[in-house]
Formats: C-alpha cells, structure tokens, sequence
C-alpha cells in the first residue's frame, strides 16, 4: 500500500467519523430545543375535586402538587390570586392523592415559586405562572 492509498483511506475514515459525530450533536441540539418549549396538557378542570386529583396528581413531587392544587382553585387562570390558607384546606382535604400527606408547612410553595410555577406578590396569597404547565414535565 502506497502513501497516496493511506491518505485516501484516512480521509475517507475522517468522514465517516465526522458524519457520525455531527450528525449526533445535530440530534442533542435538536432535543434541546424542543425540551426547552412548554408541554401544554390539556387540563379538565371541571372534574370534581377527587377526579380531578386523581387523574393529575400521579407522580408528582410536593411542590408540583401544591402548584396543581393552586390550578385546580384559579381554573388554571395565571395571575388570580389564591390564598395560601385555602391552598392547605384543599391540600388537607385530598391529602391521600397527594403524597399521603397533610400540608404542615409553606415549603412547598417555596420550591413552586423557586421554579417559577407559582408567584407571590402578597404574603400569603400564590398566583400561577404562565410557566405552570411544567409541573408535567
């Protein structure tokens, strides 16, 4: 195998490896993307309030429940304010879908409002985020 071959094979070899490289950062840039738009669900918020915690509340952690008990009260309207009292007297009485345990404490509005799902401009009262949705991600 003469010189010329060599180079011949190396470059084709390059290619290979520089379409498999980039074609995969391609996939990774393209996933990116897509995970950083909002998955809109498509809530029933005329479910009673049973149906409604049942159907939604499946795996979620406490601060994404707290923010699904704050859509379920406003509707899923962003901007109404809803009081942190009746929050926990919804939470208390539905505690068994959402994590099996009563609301003793404000940390998980929070962690809601740390991770922009919830907002505070008065104390005591929360207001969903346009980005509340991503409770479902």
């Amino acid at each position: 195998m003469n010189q010329e071959q060599i180079n011949k094979q190396i470059l084709r070899r390059l290619e290979q490896i520089e379409r498999v490289v980039f074609k995969s950062q391609k996939k990774k840039k393209d996933n990116l993307k897509q995970s950083d738009s909002i998955n809109v669900v498509k809530i029933q918020f005329n479910l009673n309030v049973r149906a409604f915690f049942k159907k939604y509340s499946k795996g979620l952690t406490g601060p994404k429940n707290f923010t699904l008990v704050a859509a379920f009260l406003s509707k899923g309207q962003v901007g109404k304010s809803i009081s942190a009292e009746n929050i926990a007297d919804c939470w208390n009485k539905n505690f068994s879908f959402l994590g099996g345990k009563k609301l003793t404490s404000r940390t998980y509005g929070t962690r809601a409002k740390e991770n922009e799902w919830l907002d505070s401009k008065k104390y005591g009262f929360y207001e969903l985020t346009s980005k509340w949705q991503k409770i479902f991600d």
